[in-house]
């Protein structure tokens, strides 16, 4: 019996199962921690709570512990370019809403993942509906920034480059990563690193070795993706592959990129 199910999608990822015992991370989602069974600690640099659902914006470095041992939690990311800013504007700390409504919410997204059939992910609408009551807006974005996002989320194994996204834009590599961090509210750099590390979800059971693993990802050593993955997940590759062995994977992703 899987003692995880883990659902991936271009734009959401849900898992439920056990948290394990993270370094310090910085994910480049919105990102919803929580826990039915005991509190879990949040602690980031302006502060540090106890909650059973915490949330965190993108590109913040945080910490999280669950203060039962083997506790099972629910993680929730929604990429910040697939939604509107103003849907999910909240900084770090507890959840907001009332403490029953939103676990029984969390109630419903697990059950959902526990029963959803061998194959295709949850539904991104679906997924949103059952966490927050409604189909998250998109975000509009410039379209030129928008190809190169939509480019990066389906490939981000690709070595494209500053100059080369700037070229697809018709821009000068100055004005593309201004208008990109105006537009996104993060770098270029830190964009395509998130973009990267977040590829190795949907081959965690591929039963590749490592090494390979991290050419089909893109990098260029096995010592630059042991490094990138612990920095942003806060897991070392090795970590996440082998806890990954009792989770169910449902991919709504393109993996023949992989």
């Amino acid at each position: 019996m899987p003692s995880g199910h883990l659902s991936t999608t271009v734009a959401r990822v849900a898992y439920h199962g056990l948290l394990g015992q993270p370094d310090g991370r910085v994910l480049g989602s919105h990102t919803l921690y929580a826990c039915l069974d005991a509190p879990l600690t949040l602690c980031w640099q302006a502060g540090e709570l106890s909650a059973h659902a915490v949330w965190v914006p993108p590109q913040v470095p945080h910490r999280i512990a669950a203060e039962a041992e083997l506790a099972t939690v629910l993680c929730v990311m929604v990429e910040p370019e697939s939604v509107a800013p103003s849907a999910l504007a909240w900084g770090p700390g507890a959840l907001p809403g009332e403490g029953p409504a939103v676990l029984a919410r969390v109630r419903q997204v697990c059950a959902a993942l526990v029963a959803h059939p061998d194959g295709q992910a949850l539904d991104d609408a679906a997924l949103d509906t059952l966490l927050f009551g409604a189909p998250l807006p998109p975000r509009a974005l410039d379209a030129r920034i928008a190809s190169v996002v939509a480019r990066m989320a389906q490939a981000p194994a690709d070595a494209v480059d500053a100059a080369g996204a700037a070229r697809s834009c018709g821009l000068s590599v100055s004005r593309f990563l201004h208008l990109f961090k105006a537009e996104l509210g993060v770098s270029w750099r830190a964009f395509r690193a998130w973009k990267r590390a977040r590829s190795l979800l949907p081959c965690v059971r591929s039963g590749d070795n490592l090494t390979h693993i991290a050419q089909a990802l893109g990098y260029p050593d096995a010592s630059h993706f042991s490094h990138t993955i612990r920095q942003v997940t806060g897991f070392r590759p090795s970590e996440i592959v082998a806890g990954a062995r009792l989770v169910r994977v449902m991919s709504g992703e393109d993996k023949t990129r992989l």
